[in-house]
């Protein structure tokens, strides 16, 4: 198989060479690289589809740009190959890797993004609005591709891993491009991940799984780093939504937990608080305009500017009430079918100074935006869909013995319920560079419990 698949690149790296100039002499070589990593080694290219999002090549203005048009076709290789590899495979006592309850309601966010499709192409939008809107839907079924092609938890360890190192590289990247900028108060992380959710799910997963790992090892105390780096990064990236999501999201985790652990956890918070605390209050009194010493009191006022004017361009809710409101205005244009997917609305900017009216497809708010795009019907098969998810993820984390996938379990339901809370008054479950974890996620946990049941059934 191996030598038949080279022989094809080598065919396809001549003919190209001799029939086509540069740079379209390289898009056949590399459409068969791409499909000898798909067949050879499905990780890699979910590596380079999870890995590549925190660098947001999809965050465009508008248009298809090239990356985009390369990511998702790359995607959507590595889904119909998964798609072909499960329907050719030979039956199995073990059943379809998609036999889980997350099955129907992806398929049927599938069908919300057909049907958003259909309406926004009779309403003459954009093509590369609905085709970028559609991509970002689509990518929830990254699920069917990491149940096909990871076949155990040394599988899916491989994934994680890499991704946790490119998060972290792009997260001190980040943090040290704004703070020699002198960036604060726009946030520290850089502007194209300012809003990522990578850094906070690896700050959640490190927490689940250090509070299901052994005493005392130095893998506890590395994702206690690890876990302390990353949550670090939650306050420097000034992204409010994702404070008050991280707090819900921590509420989630210690309502699940049980009592022993929940101490833990608990013990581990009083300490937090009493150190956030104190560098709060000698903030306020150390005599000093340093940057790292007045750092909390920047954090209070980015806080503050959701509800008061705090740096004169007008509080954050002002704005957000004008775009859920214009929103909300235009959905009752068409109150059953919805707009379609790539729908455009008008508000007024009240944080940009002299309160210009912009446009913009992105809604800080994924329910409204679902309402908006696909009507009624889309909006409850969404939140069917995240309802359904969260429920499998605590089914999955509440049905497994063994500690280290009990961690694993939890984080990526707690990653989760971080996205539907943020998604409140944020873009995270209509957003190119979520979706697509998303799927991962429900993926990962179909993994997981496949995983915990081969354990239970060999006595391990």
């Amino acid at each position: 198989m191996i030598f038949f698949l080279l022989f094809l690149l080598g065919i396809a790296l001549g003919v190209s060479l001799v029939v086509f100039s540069f740079p379209m002499n390289l898009v056949l070589p590399l459409a068969v690289v791409s499909f000898l990593l798909i067949v050879l080694s499905p990780f890699w290219v979910i590596i380079f589809l999870l890995g590549m999002t925190p660098f947001r090549i999809l965050w465009l203005g508008g248009g298809i740009a090239p990356q985009e048009l390369v990511y998702s076709v790359l995607f959507l290789f590595l889904l119909g190959f998964s798609f072909l590899r499960e329907f050719l495979r030979k039956p199995s006592p073990k059943g379809s890797g998609w036999d889980t309850p997350m099955t129907l309601p992806l398929l049927g966010m599938g069908l919300v993004g057909a049907w958003g499709t259909l309406v926004a192409i009779l309403h003459g939008h954009a093509f590369a609005h609905w085709t970028s809107d559609l991509n970002f839907i689509l990518f929830f079924w990254l699920y069917f591709v990491v149940t096909v092609s990871l076949s155990g938890i040394e599988d899916l360890y491989k994934v994680l891993w890499p991704t946790f190192w490119i998060t972290a590289a792009v997260v001190v990247w980040g943090m040290t491009k704004r703070i020699m900028e002198g960036m604060v108060m726009t946030g520290i992380a850089p502007g194209f991940p300012r809003g990522m959710a990578f850094s906070s799910t690896f700050f959640i997963l490190c927490i689940c799984l250090f509070l299901f790992s052994d005493p005392g090892r130095l893998r506890r105390k590395g994702l206690f780093l690890a876990s302390c780096f990353f949550g670090l990064h939650q306050f420097l990236s000034f992204v409010r939504v994702t404070w008050i999501s991280q707090i819900g999201t921590i509420g989630f985790i210690l309502l699940v937990l049980p009592s022993p652990t929940k101490r833990r956890l608990l013990r581990w918070m009083g300490g937090i608080f009493v150190i956030t605390s104190l560098v709060f209050t000698l903030s306020w009194i150390l005599p000093t305009d340093n940057l790292v010493v007045k750092m909390p009191t920047y954090l209070m006022n980015r806080f503050l500017s959701i509800f008061t004017d705090v740096t004169g361009t007008g509080a954050t809710i002002q704005t957000r009430y004008a775009e859920w409101k214009a929103a909300l205005t235009q959905s009752a244009e068409h109150p059953w079918t919805g707009n379609g997917l790539g729908t455009q609305i008008q508000f007024i900017r009240y944080d940009f100074a002299s309160h210009p009216l912009t446009t913009e497809r992105y809604i800080h708010s994924s329910y409204i935006y679902y309402l908006l795009n696909t009507g009624p019907l889309g909006l409850a098969i969404f939140l069917w869909f995240i309802l359904r998810a969260v429920k499998y993820g605590i089914r999955v984390y509440r049905g497994i013995a063994h500690a280290d996938l009990k961690g694993l379990a939890l984080g990526m339901t707690a990653s989760l319920v971080f996205q539907i809370f943020s998604s409140i008054a944020g873009n995270e479950l209509n957003n190119p560079s979520r979706t697509i974890w998303t799927g991962f996620f429900l993926g990962a946990l179909a993994v997981i419990d496949r995983e915990a049941k081969r354990r239970e059934a060999s006595g391990g």
